[in-house]
Formats: C-alpha cells, structure tokens, sequence
C-alpha cells in the first residue's frame, strides 16, 4: 500500500508550541494515536484520580480529532490502558457521558498497563475521516458494560471484546470465533474479511490451545489473518479466551 496522491500526511500536535511530540498522524483520511496519556494527578485519591484523568485523556482525543478536521462522529475504536481495570465502573461513566448515545458508540476496550507515576490512564485512538460510522449487534448477546459489539465504519470493522461462557475450552473458542464471524456478516462481509485477531487470554495454557486451534484452521501463508494473543487479567471470568477483531469489507 502507497500513500496516494493528494492523500494527506501530516503528524498531530496537541500543544505545538510546547511538545516536539507529536500525539497522532493523520495519513489520508485515517487519524490514529497511539498513546495519549493524562496528566499526573499526585494530590487525588485513587478513584478520584482515574475519573479526572479519563476526562482528561478523552478532551485531549477531542483536540486531536479537531485538529484533523474530525469529530466523535469518526471514531473507530478507543482502547483504554488503564493501572487498574477493576476501576471499570469509573470508566464506565465517564465512556458514557462523552459518547451519550448508546446506540452511536464505537467500539472500546480496557486493558491493564503499567504508567509513569500518578498516572493511571492512557488510550489509543483510531478515526476515519467522514466516515459515518454503524454500529453493529449480535442478535440476543450484548455488553453489561456502556459499550457496542462492534461498528463499520467506512469499510473498517471493529469490535470490542467478543466473549462466551462456555465450561469446555474448545467450544469457548468456537463460540467467539463464530460471534466473529456473525459480526462480520452484519457489516455487509463474512469471516474472510477479517484481517486481523487479538485473543486476550488468562493463562499461557489458554494461549496455546488458541494458537493451535488457529494454526489448525489457516493455512500459515501470508494471507491469513494476523493472531495477537496477550495475557492479561481483566476481571472476572476463568481465564477462557475473548477475542477483538479487525477486518476489511467491500465499500
């Protein structure tokens, strides 16, 4: 892939005259942050801390999407690294204030990260410039947490974590890999179009029998779906897989 003629490239500055950093690049009508982090916020307590920074780190997002000509309306996907995710209830509000439409948004995720001190959030953002974005359910399976299964936006599909409660680990794995594909084939494509799946696991046991399953099911050529597995624990549940997802359909 070659950056077109008459595609913008340009890096994103948040404060330009005091950070040689910049926070994100816009290349064409894609705009992506890799990590923008809050301010340090020693004097708060704890919980108070994660609600003032997530504020901060979501209007620092709001600059960013501004800068580029964009809006909330264009964002993809939001990944939220936070010190502790057991703090998810305070996430939970503040998601819901910035995006107050629980039928408008996009796709979110929380994992564990370790931050400079008195920092405990950062997040990652990806947008598409004019891109209205659709969100997209699987029929009868929903979130307990404010957040969307999964949005095309443009010809871009995401998803938040895909999960199951099954007692047997290979039907675990089936069942999210079969809600992947549902989700796909609500975007207008099927589980061809997926071009990339992050499995987060609870143990390397669990790791391992993801990464047989899905050697056992592609071919290993190059153009198979990339697999990401990270271990981490996110709260609850026994370890079993979940899984997020990107993919490409036809405009």
């Amino acid at each position: 892939m070659a950056v077109m003629a008459g595609d913008v490239y340009r890096e994103i500055f948040l404060e330009a005259d005091r950070d040689s950093r910049p926070a994100g690049v816009q290349v064409g009508p894609v705009i992506f942050a890799p990590f923008v982090a809050a301010e340090p916020t020693p004097l708060l307590g704890l919980e108070e801390r994660t609600a003032v920074q997530l504020a901060d780190v979501f209007t620092k997002m709001d600059a960013l999407l501004e800068a580029a000509g964009a809006s909330r309306r264009d964002v993809v996907r939001v990944t939220v690294f936070m010190r502790d995710v057991l703090e998810r209830p305070v996430l939970n509000e503040v998601w819901s204030r910035w995006f107050a439409d629980a039928n408008d948004r996009p796709p979110h995720k929380y994992v564990p990260a370790v931050h400079a001190t008195d920092v405990n959030v950062a997040i990652q953002l990806l947008a598409l410039l004019d891109s209205d974005r659709e969100v997209l359910e699987i029929p009868g399976v929903q979130h307990n947490d404010p957040m969307s299964m999964g949005a095309r936006t443009g010809n871009l599909v995401t998803s938040s974590r895909l999960f199951g409660a099954q007692p047997d680990l290979d039907e675990q794995i089936s069942l999210i890999l079969e809600r992947a594909s549902t989700l796909l084939e609500q975007a207008g494509g099927a589980f061809g179009d997926l071009t990339q799946a992050t499995f987060f696991v609870g143990s390397p046991e669990v790791g391992d029998a993801v990464q047989a399953r899905w050697d056992a099911s592609n071919s290993g050529g190059v153009e198979d779906p990339v697999i990401h597995i990270v271990e981490a624990n996110l709260g609850g549940g026994n370890g079993w897989p979940r899984v997020e997802i990107l993919g490409l359909v036809d405009p």
